[in-house]
Formats: structure tokens, sequence, C-alpha cells
């Protein structure tokens, strides 16, 4: 299982490459040579407004989830499901540990050379910088509790 924490600024050089930061590789170490292997899909969030990146084990069972949850009467689980898996791409690490953002994802989410990357336990969210400090800076005086009911699984 992989377990991404905490938050990394990174550049995404002139052909869009960027490297997995340090602190994420060393919340995985014992998985790093699995995801070198396998990589991530890659997929914008509901909004376009970051991209996540999941391990391909991990995408394969939080697509499963989503097939089991929205029945083929359920149109708009469907439509959920098929923008979901239709906007996925995969990605390949290499021995540095870098992978070359997509073109379709990084203008659909507009993502810009300067980014953060943000631990998400399962997957891993990478911000244009500014919508990331605004987004701190507008949720600074939110108190740091689990919400009262759980929400549905989303895509961001």
């Amino acid at each position: 299982m992989y377990v991404f924490a905490g938050t990394f600024e990174a550049t995404l050089d002139e052909k869009h490459r960027v490297v997995l930061p340090l602190g994420m590789r060393k919340c995985i170490r014992e998985n790093l040579e699995k995801l070198i292997e396998r990589g991530f899909m890659a997929v914008p969030s509901d909004r376009n407004q970051f991209v996540l990146l999941y391990p391909v084990d991990e995408y394969d069972r939080f697509v499963s989830v989503l097939e089991a949850r929205y029945e083929l009467a359920d149109q708009a689980g469907q439509d959920y499901l098929r923008r979901f898996t239709s906007s996925a791409m995969a990605i390949e690490l290499d021995r540095q540990y870098r992978f070359m953002v997509p073109d379709a994802i990084r203008e659909a989410v507009q993502l810009p050379r300067e980014v953060y990357f943000v631990g998400r336990t399962r997957r891993i969210e990478i911000w244009p910088k500014d919508l990331w400090i605004r987004w701190r800076e507008e949720t600074k005086d939110m108190t740091i509790r689990a919400p009262s009911s759980p929400s549905p699984p989303a895509g961001g």
C-alpha cells in the first residue's frame, strides 16, 4: 500500500518533465521499485484545478470501487466514470524518478512550470503553485478535524 504525505515544491522542465520529490519517495521506500515498474495514472481533477496521480494498482482499485457504486442505469454515475477513465493517461517514471506530464492533462489543468506536489494518502495531487498558495490562504483558519460524515469518493 502507498501512503503519500507532505507538500513539496517542484518545477517542470522545458520538456514538461518533473521529478517525484524525495519526500514523496521516502514515504513509499518499500514500493519504489514497483512504482517505477508500473508507474502512475494521471487524471485531471473534477474541476481541472490540479492533476491527480494514482499508482496504477491504486487507480485500478479506485475504478473498481466506482464501477461497483454506479450501476449501468445510473446515468450521472456512468457519465462521471466515463469522464474519469477517458481522461486518464499512463505515466512512466525513469530511474531518476522523472516523468512527463502529458500535454492533454497539463493543458486541461493549465499547469505552469512551478507546482506543488501534495500527498493525499493513496494518491498525489499536483497543483499550480498559485492555486495551492491561494487554497492554503483561504483555508488557513480551518481546524484540522474530520468532517461529520464521509463524502462520496471524488476524483478531486
